[in-house]
């Protein structure tokens, strides 16, 4: 029994060492809102993050109390992009009435608000993991930049946009060297308490 208790003390300390290189990446724009996702517009929003010696296992873009400035039938549509400029860069487009994203990058959703009034506030959340996307992002990140596309058929008012990015260390295929001594260190206890009880 003894020799079970020890080992799972080894494996939660190598657990620990794992568990510590995890990491919560929160990202928003400036302007947070992108101007109120102006329907004459249309925005890039790329943003610049070294992470090499992480591995991303999760992301949520979160768009929060967003309504339509009125009841219509409008659409806005959000896309995963690869290499943005960094920052938010507007474009014009005048309401053009489609997607100006269509073909790019990888497609998140097209949403559109059923009320059109502000006491029917959304908070919108899009889990890219399970959307699909979690590969796309990691081989857009990297190279340490990758973005988001927001093209707004109507304006969207709106509090404020993020992305929330989780990741862990290196794939356990590649254990980092602190994981292994750790592991090693228990071991050796282990080892060392069996020697000692014969």
């Amino acid at each position: 029994m003894k020799k079970i208790v020890l080992l799972a003390i080894a494996l939660m300390i190598a657990m620990g060492a794992v568990a510590a290189n995890a990491g919560v990446y929160t990202f928003t724009p400036i302007p947070k809102d992108l101007g109120d996702l102006d329907h004459y517009k249309y925005f890039t929003w790329g943003i610049n993050w070294t992470h090499t010696s992480e591995t991303i296992t999760g992301a949520t873009l979160k768009i929060f109390k967003i309504y339509d400035w009125q009841h219509e039938v409008d659409s806005l549509y959000m896309h995963l992009l690869d290499n943005p400029a960094l920052g938010v860069t507007p474009f014009t487009d005048n309401q053009g009435g489609h997607d100006n994203f269509a073909g790019q990058g990888k497609w998140i959703t097209t949403w559109s608000d059923p009320y059109g009034d502000p006491s029917h506030k959304a908070n919108l959340s899009y889990d890219l993991g399970a959307l699909g996307l979690l590969p796309d992002l990691r081989n857009y990140a990297s190279n340490g930049t990758f973005g988001f596309g927001f093209d707004p058929d109507c304006s969207y008012y709106n509090d404020s946009i993020q992305v929330c990015v989780t990741t862990g260390s290196t794939p356990p295929s590649v254990p980092e060297p602190s994981v292994l001594s750790m592991l090693g260190l228990g071991l050796s206890g282990i080892a060392l308490y069996l020697r000692r009880k014969k």
